[in-house]
C-alpha cells in the first residue's frame, strides 16, 4: 500500500543542482521519475515503511512494484529476477506468486544472485 509519495525540488548552487527538500504530492498527474514512495509490504504485511522511487512504480519491466501492489526485498523472489533476466525469462513468471518467497532482509541480502528453486521447480 502507497502510503506518500514526494517529489525532489532541486536548487542549483554555484551550477550544482542538488535535490533542496521534498514536497508532497496528492496528484498522481505529478509523479515523474525521482519521487520518493513510501510504502508498507501488501505480502508480508509489515508495519514497517519502506521506501522505493517513482520509477520502480512507472516502469512496465518491474514486477513487484505498481501502483496496484507492492512488495518489499524480503519478500521477492525464489530465483532471483538477474537470473531470470539472463534466461530471458517472462517478467509475469518473475512477479508470479510460485516465485516468491518471505526472507530476512538479511537472508536476501546474503543469498545475492543464488535461487531458493531451480529455473525447472518454477517452471512446473
Amino acid at each position: 500500500m502507497i502510503i506518500n509519495i514526494w517529489r525532489p525540488i532541486y536548487r542549483t548552487v554555484n551550477g550544482i543542482k542538488n535535490i533542496y527538500q521534498y514536497d508532497l504530492i496528492d496528484d498522481i498527474s505529478l509523479l515523474k521519475k525521482g519521487c520518493k514512495v513510501s510504502y508498507l509490504c501488501d505480502r508480508c504485511k509489515s508495519n514497517e515503511i519502506k521506501f522505493t522511487t517513482s520509477t520502480v512504480l512507472i516502469n512496465p519491466n518491474i514486477v513487484y512494484n505498481d501502483f496496484e501492489k507492492q512488495t518489499c526485498r524480503s519478500c521477492r523472489s525464489q530465483i532471483s529476477e538477474y537470473e531470470m533476466f539472463l534466461q530471458g525469462i517472462i517478467p509475469s513468471i518473475i512477479g508470479g506468486v510460485d516465485n516468491l518467497e518471505i526472507l530476512s532482509s538479511y537472508e536476501n541480502n546474503s543469498k545475492g544472485r543464488k535461487c531458493s528453486l531451480s529455473l525447472e521447480e518454477i517452471l512446473k
